[in-house]
């Protein structure tokens, strides 16, 4: 967790996440465990949680579990976001592939995935949705940066420089420069062995999405598989977005 984020609100969010992986009722001293939180604080903060209505506790088993009420706060957000025809676009590129397909917008420095779809493959990359990846870089992130004007990437080093937010791994920013030169040219952002390693990524921006909040559209899967049908998994991208 980072330090300017206030660690009750960190805290309610960790547990919440480690429900969404764990899909099972939790006690007390698993949630302890599992997030390395002290007895007395997760006590405290899952008995609090409950009494918001957010978990719900079992007298019999001492179980905690989420209630309807976490899946309500986020429910309206995928047609807010996305809408249907963007939800229907990825199931469609994900069916064409077969690698993990993915949506996503900026966030401060990074890329938010707010839906994926995971790859068929068994060897395949696993991302959950809500997954921050590095704006400066990232294939996404080059689709994204690729949008803006000189000014505004201008304005975004300008800022990107004074937080001090570090680039991945064995990335200039000559190179992101290059790579928006090059995805505005071709149409799509390529990009291997950047986020993670072995992985490779194509991404382009949905030309109906809003102009001030460009949803991107990617697959990530093994760099060796990506690279043998690069051709036709652009092909296939190209021919979704453009319809």
């Amino acid at each position: 967790m980072t330090n300017d984020v206030v660690k009750s609100v960190g805290r309610v969010l960790d547990v919440l996440e480690l429900f969404q992986r764990e899909r099972r009722s939790m006690k007390a001293n698993d949630v302890c465990i599992a997030l390395g939180y002290p007895k007395s604080s997760a006590n405290a903060l899952l008995k609090s949680m409950v009494q918001l209505g957010y978990l719900s506790f079992d007298i019999d088993t001492l179980g905690y579990f989420p209630t309807i009420r976490v899946h309500s706060l986020g429910d309206w957000l995928p047609a807010a976001l996305l809408g249907d025809e963007h939800t229907n676009l990825l199931r469609e590129l994900h069916d064409r592939t077969s690698e993990t397909a993915m949506l996503s917008v900026r966030n401060g420095f990074n890329m938010q995935f707010v839906s994926v779809i995971p790859g068929k493959f068994a060897i395949s990359l696993s991302i959950q949705d809500g997954f921050l990846a590095p704006m400066l870089g990232s294939a996404v992130g080059a689709a994204y940066m690729a949008t803006l004007s000189e000014g505004d990437l201008d304005k975004l080093q300008d800022r990107a420089s004074r937080a001090t937010v570090e680039l991945a791994a064995g990335v200039t920013w000559e190179g992101i420069c290059n790579d928006i030169v090059t995805t505005k040219k071709r149409g799509y952002a390529l990009a291997y062995n950047r986020v993670t390693p072995d992985c490779g990524a194509i991404a382009m921006v949905l030309p109906d999405s809003s102009a001030t909040r460009p949803l991107i559209v990617g697959i990530v899967g093994l760099s060796t598989r990506m690279r043998r049908a690069e051709k036709g998994l652009i092909e296939a991208m190209t021919s979704l977005v453009s319809n």
